[in-house]
């Protein structure tokens, strides 16, 4: 899966010295005055001190490494539009660009088509959506009088909404509001005679194991989804 990003079809109107952002520019590589140059940058500087324009430009133009030698408005102003097309750039189209860059190139797709679905990552946002759609958890009080009389002592309650393909587990006791230290000591010893039960959720029930008959009600939280 590949995704194109497209150049701009111009070039900004008041920078007409840059390429950018249709292509990148040339520049050419400045250098610094050798022997064999300097009897002509001598000759330069004569010419401009006697203000003759004439000679020093045809001076320049006759020796084109000479030119290498100086910056000049020329130069600068070419400087000056590829940088200031560059900030324009970077302003006006970037933000848009980094987004596109990080939701698809780096895999970040709240809304994959379904080609893509293997290939996309979520963002934390999507991944809490999912995750509160899909992880439930709920309060379950378990009746000592709903116990079936032979091992495995079995107690089915009743719960609207979940469906036998969902697993839960059991990651706590619910207490009653200032509960007694007899009462708290009595909930987790009926809690404690619960079994494993891998087989538990049907549609709309869940069904306790108990390796002994609870003796009493108790109220459980259950995880899961």
């Amino acid at each position: 899966m590949a995704y194109n990003l497209e150049h701009l079809g111009e070039r900004y109107a008041d920078t007409p010295l840059t390429n950018f952002p249709i292509k990148e520019d040339i520049f050419d590589r400045m250098s610094d005055i050798t022997s064999a140059l300097l009897p002509f940058i001598n000759d330069y500087n004569r010419y401009m001190s006697e203000n003759n324009l004439v000679e020093a430009n045809q001076l320049l133009a006759s020796n084109p490494k000479l030119l290498e030698c100086f910056f000049n408005a020329d130069k600068y102003n070419r400087l000056r539009d590829a940088i200031i097309a560059m900030q324009r750039h970077q302003l006006e189209n970037c933000d848009t660009l980094f987004n596109t860059i990080a939701q698809k190139a780096g895999g970040i797709n709240d809304n994959p088509e379904p080609e893509q679905a293997s290939l996309v990552s979520y963002s934390a946002e999507k991944v809490k959506q999912l995750l509160d759609k899909h992880h439930t958890r709920l309060t379950v009080t378990v009746p000592a009088a709903g116990w079936t009389s032979a091992y495995p002592y079995t107690n089915v309650i009743s719960i609207p909404g979940i469906t036998n393909s969902m697993d839960f587990q059991i990651i706590g006791l619910r207490h009653g509001n200032n509960a007694s230290y007899s009462q708290v000591k009595l909930d987790k010893k009926n809690m404690g005679l619960l079994m494993g039960n891998k087989t538990g959720v049907g549609d709309g029930t869940i069904t306790f194991q108990a390796y002994k008959k609870p003796t009493a009600d108790f109220t459980v939280v259950i995880e899961g989804g």
